[in-house]
């Protein structure tokens, strides 16, 4: 009978495993990205307990250009934002969740993507003039901190969701407008992801749990 008891216990915490690493910590988050032609590319983030930043001293030479006359869509201007650790000069990234912070000179790695739509007649503008608009902005993005170790030892993931609006900026140029700026700003839902580590040690938690249970009722 004890061992039957035991055994349960043993059963019902196992099954517990599963609605453990599908549960998360989520929390409001607040973010932001530039990107520069031929300068750089920034983005930044905070939320409850996480925070990162990242820079890139690199950028396309333009994010695109539409011909007067013409329709100018969103497939027509792309901005990429990259998430990269450390390579000084040319890249910085930092992350904390909590007191768990990226190695200083590793970093966070990542992906941020920016999802945007438009569709207008592009204007006949003299030369040198300035043009701007702004837009919806949906983002996806994923920061990944990283130990000493590199790669090889991942400390945290946090996945985010947002809306916000981005603002393209450029100028009139030999019949077109050639964009060169963007800024983004954003705010949604950031999410805590398991790592396996975190789970295994769980799981090992739990297999504890189960022999206290079969020595109390030995006991």
């Amino acid at each position: 009978m004890e061992r039957a008891v035991a055994l349960l216990t043993l059963v019902l915490l196992l099954v517990s495993l599963p609605t453990f690493a599908s549960s998360s910590n989520s929390f409001a988050f607040n973010g932001s990205a530039n990107s520069v032609a031929a300068t750089q590319q920034i983005s930044q983030g905070s939320g409850g307990p996480f925070s990162y930043s990242s820079f890139v001293g690199d950028a396309g030479d333009t994010f695109g250009n539409c011909i007067v006359g013409q329709l100018c869509t969103s497939s027509a201007v792309i901005v990429p934002i990259s998430i990269l650790p450390v390579d000084i000069p040319v890249v910085t990234s930092s992350g904390c969740l909590g007191s768990v912070c990226s190695a200083l000179d590793v970093g966070v790695t990542g992906s941020l993507a920016l999802i945007y739509n438009f569709s207008f007649m592009t204007p006949n503008l003299k030369d040198g003039t300035p043009f701007s608009f702004t837009v919806p902005l949906q983002v996806n993005g994923v920061v990944t901190a990283l130990g000493p170790n590199g790669f090889l030892q991942k400390l945290w993931t946090v996945d985010f969701t947002a809306k916000g609006t981005a603002t393209f900026i450029g100028f009139a140029s030999s019949g077109a407008i050639t964009f060169d700026e963007a800024n983004f700003s954003y705010s949604g839902t950031a999410t805590v992801v398991p790592e396996p580590t975190t789970l295994l040690l769980s799981g090992s938690g739990m297999v504890a749990v189960y022999w206290r249970s079969r020595r109390k009722f030995r006991g």
